[in-house]
């Protein structure tokens, strides 16, 4: 009897418990990602948002470019034969992603011969490898895009960082967060750089240097709100569609985050007081026969 009682109020504990965090879950989400609105600061964009859609609006660009390079070879390699499609994998091997092999050293370890030899294989059939080298251009337009792109974030970074120092600055401190975001600044980490880069430069100057590399992101992400609220699809031109997905793609990373924070919270909390709820109703132990037999005989 005992025990059926203990577990019985330790199941309801469990059962409030849960559904206290069930439900603090669930409405925390729905606060965090519908009401709180993570990519707005006063009515406009905020600045994480800009540093989001930063990225998203190059991995737009990055499909962009490489479907325009599969369409441009497609049209190049038409019905060209074997022979002339090798030539060209010689004679533009960067379009196709294709280079000679080099060791750590800078040592050649395949030349490009080997390399389009390979590429090649045995195909002899002049429509499939005209798609392969197509679907290859694709490949190489996206990857030479992405790999220039430094990410808002990082960028975010630098500018937080730069914005805490005062025009006034010992120089060396200047010089040691240049160096520290070399990448956001899009030079390498190397002392020669960051003199050249810094000079005689405030810091607010170099500030404005960082903020201008988000500055055609941001006209952006504005040119598709009014007032505080995102335009409607049908209201933008077929040739930005591809820009305002990303947007709203980058709206969707920050809101589901803002969901994340604020349903975890919300459960946490939740869950507590389904915890204090499941003690309060809990019964204390009925005693057992035998002791209540041994209670009354010493009375």
């Amino acid at each position: 009897m005992v025990d059926s009682v203990q577990n019985n109020g330790t199941n309801n504990t469990a059962l409030y418990t849960a559904l206290g965090a069930g439900v603090g879950a669930v409405g925390g989400a729905a606060y965090g990602k519908y009401l709180t609105k993570p990519y707005l600061k006063d009515n406009a964009p905020s600045d994480q948002f800009i540093r989001t859609a930063h990225d998203t609006l190059n991995d737009s660009n990055a499909a962009k470019a490489g479907e325009k390079a599969k369409e441009t070879a497609k049209t190049a390699l038409k019905d060209k034969e074997i022979d002339a499609l090798k030539g060209e994998l010689k004679a533009n091997a960067a379009t196709y992603g294709l280079a000679e092999v080099k060791d750590s050293e800078g040592k050649v370890t395949k030349d490009l011969d080997k390399v389009i030899e390979e590429y090649v294989g045995s195909e002899s059939d002049k429509a499939k490898l005209a798609e392969k080298m197509a679907n290859s251009a694709d490949e190489a337009a996206k990857k030479a895009v992405q790999d220039s792109h430094v990410s808002g974030q990082k960028i975010g970074d630098a500018i937080d960082e730069i914005t805490k120092l005062a025009d006034d600055a010992k120089a060396e401190d200047v010089k040691a967060a240049v160096k520290k975001h070399a990448e956001a600044f899009g030079i390498k980490a190397e002392d020669a750089d960051v003199d050249a880069l810094v000079g005689s430069k405030k810091a607010s100057e170099l500030k404005t240097i960082l903020e201008d590399k988000l500055k055609s992101t941001k006209e952006t992400v504005e040119s598709f709100f009014s007032e505080g609220k995102l335009k409607a699809e049908a209201d933008i031109a077929e040739d930005s569609k591809p820009a305002f997905k990303a947007v709203k793609d980058a709206i969707g990373k920050l809101t589901n985050k803002a969901a994340l924070k604020w349903g975890g919270i919300a459960a946490a909390v939740l869950g507590v007081i389904g915890l204090g709820a499941g003690l309060a109703t809990k019964k204390a132990p009925e005693k057992a026969p035998e002791e209540e037999q041994h209670i009354s005989a010493q009375a």
